[in-house]
């Protein structure tokens, strides 16, 4: 039978000096880290109510939308409200007029201030 060939032998370093890892190594220790005596704790689960409460908020929020979507009007979230309360190019009313225009209320305000109506064409921009 035919014996393994010695292991090779290590690398010398360098004269005065060690390398860092071999020293590392050399003075490396195995040992048990969940042993009598250690710090160590096996893994647990350390926040299972608020993960419980994490799935309520979510399925809370699943069931308001689900209520808002089947008792609400989501036409309103993407078309405009005028001051009656009228959904811009929606109602009967104003089903002619689908864009939403803001009056300013002097020429100083911004046009996104005062009242609100429903008009057929998109405004020009102020000059």
């Amino acid at each position: 039978a035919a014996q393994a060939p010695p292991p090779p032998e290590p690398i010398p370093a360098p004269k005065g000096k060690r390398a860092s890892l071999q020293v590392a190594l050399e003075s490396y220790e195995r040992v048990d880290q969940h042993g009598p005596g250690s710090e160590y704790r096996p893994h647990r689960c350390t926040d299972c109510s608020c993960c419980f409460l994490f799935l309520a908020a979510i399925a809370s929020f699943v069931m308001i939308t689900l209520y808002a979507h089947e008792h609400g009007d989501t036409r309103k979230l993407h078309h405009g409200l005028d001051f009656h309360g009228n959904i811009c190019g929606v109602d009967a009313s104003v089903a002619d007029k689908p864009f939403l225009y803001w009056c300013p209320d002097s020429p100083e305000d911004d046009p996104g201030i005062g009242e609100r109506i429903d008009i057929s064409e998109a405004a020009a921009a102020p000059p």
